[in-house]
């Protein structure tokens, strides 16, 4: 490793994994996943920023982000524009968030809540199990039969899930 190299604070795939989303004490970086190259091509976004998660939406411009010094706001920033194109502010920190195409899935230690990507809309506000680790399963594939999130059930030692059809 370099020594100026940013250190790394958090590692993502997009949902097809062709790239890997780096949260970097600088920014992010995002990296080609092609094994069949002896190059890669890798991006770096420097943000002057620390980034503790990070999210890339499949194939687009989008990349969902949380700053170390927000840990209570989701930023949806816009790669090809450079620039950050909404927030949404939490009363608590944010412990994971997960993509799909039409779906944004903000996990909070005692709450998740579920919004339209598009609109922005509030699906459903979800009460679970204390969730220090940010545990949640998403259903990404884009053919998939319904939109299934799976989160911890306030009953111990159960998951709850989430189906929200076609």
């Amino acid at each position: 490793m370099a020594p100026d190299a940013p250190t790394i604070k958090n590692i993502s795939t997009n949902q097809s994994q062709e790239y890997f989303a780096l949260a970097t004490q600088s920014g992010f970086e995002i990296i080609q996943n092609d094994s069949s190259s002896d190059k890669i091509r890798k991006k770096i976004q420097n943000l002057n920023e620390s980034v503790e998660i990070i999210e890339m939406m499949y194939k687009t411009n989008f990349i969902v982000l949380v700053l170390s010094s927000a840990r209570h706001k989701v930023i949806i920033w816009d790669d090809h524009e450079r620039k950050n194109r909404t927030e949404i502010t939490f009363n608590s920190v944010i412990k994971a968030v997960k993509l799909r195409k039409d779906m944004l899935v903000i996990v909070l230690e005692e709450k998740t809540f579920i919004f339209s990507f598009l609109t922005l809309q509030l699906i459903e506000q979800v009460e679970t199990a204390t969730n220090a680790l940010g545990l949640c399963g998403i259903a990404t594939n884009e053919r998939a039969v319904s939109k299934v999130i799976a989160l911890p059930n306030p009953t111990k030692g159960s998951i709850k899930v989430l189906n929200y059809g076609k």
